[in-house]
C-alpha cells in the first residue's frame, strides 16, 4: 500500500514526496496546462530543487522553490504569475520510523518548521498528519494537513485530504477538504 501511495505522489509530482525526500539531490520541473470553462487556457511552470551540500551534512540541503502566496490551496494548480522563487536552506533534523521533522529558511524571508507523522492503519489504509508553523516577513501562521489514503486495489487509490490554517494576515481560519481517486494505467500513465 505505501509503495502504491508513493508511486502516485511521485508520478503526479505531489509535494508529499518532495517534502520527505531523504535523498541527497533532486531537481523537478513542473508544467501545468489549464483549460478553464469558457475556453481560457493558462500555463504555469515551477522549478523545485534540493541540493545536498557536500562536506557539510547529509541533513542540510540548499533549496530553490517556486512558491505561491496561497499555501492553503494546495489542492489546485496556481497561476505562474502568483508564484515567487525562493532560495534557502533546509535542515532535516529528524527522520525515523513514522515521523520526520525539518526546518527551512529562505531569502524570501521565511522560516518554517514542519513535522510529519505517517502511520499505516491497516495494510490498505494510511493516515498522514503534517503540521507546519511559519514566519514570513511580519506574518505568522500555521497549516495542518490530514490525509487518509485507501488502496482500493492494485490500480486504484483514494485519498481524502483536509487542511486548516491560520495566519495573522487573514486573522482567521481557512480550511478545506477534497477527495482524489487515482488510477494506475501503466508505468508512465495514470489518471
Amino acid at each position: 500500500m505505501l509503495r502504491n501511495m508513493q508511486w502516485f505522489d511521485n508520478f503526479f509530482v505531489d509535494d508529499r514526496i518532495t517534502e520527505d525526500a531523504r535523498a541527497g539531490t533532486s531537481v523537478r520541473w513542473y508544467n501545468d496546462f489549464i483549460y478553464s470553462e469558457g475556453g481560457d487556457v493558462d500555463y504555469s511552470t515551477k522549478l523545485n530543487a534540493r541540493l545536498h551540500l557536500p562536506f557539510v551534512s547529509k541533513r542540510l540541503k540548499l533549496i530553490y522553490e517556486s512558491v505561491g502566496d496561497e499555501e492553503f490551496l494546495d489542492f489546485f494548480p496556481q497561476d505562474s504569475e502568483e508564484l515567487e522563487n525562493a532560495l534557502g536552506l533546509r535542515y532535516d533534523a529528524y527522520a525515523k520510523g513514522y515521523s520526520s521533522f525539518n526546518i527551512k529558511a529562505t531569502l524570501r524571508p521565511r522560516i518554517e518548521a514542519r513535522y510529519r507523522f505517517t502511520y499505516p492503519l491497516t495494510t490498505d489504509a494510511v493516515f498522514r498528519l503534517t503540521q507546519r508553523v511559519y514566519q514570513e516577513k511580519k506574518e505568522t501562521g500555521e497549516i495542518t494537513d490530514i490525509d487518509f489514503d485507501l488502496s482500493l486495489s492494485d490500480d486504484f487509490l483514494a485519498r481524502w485530504s483536509n487542511f486548516a490554517g491560520y495566519n495573522d494576515d487573514l486573522k482567521g481560519w481557512e480550511y478545506g477538504t477534497g477527495i482524489t481517486l487515482y488510477h494506475y494505467l501503466s508505468q508512465d500513465q495514470a489518471l
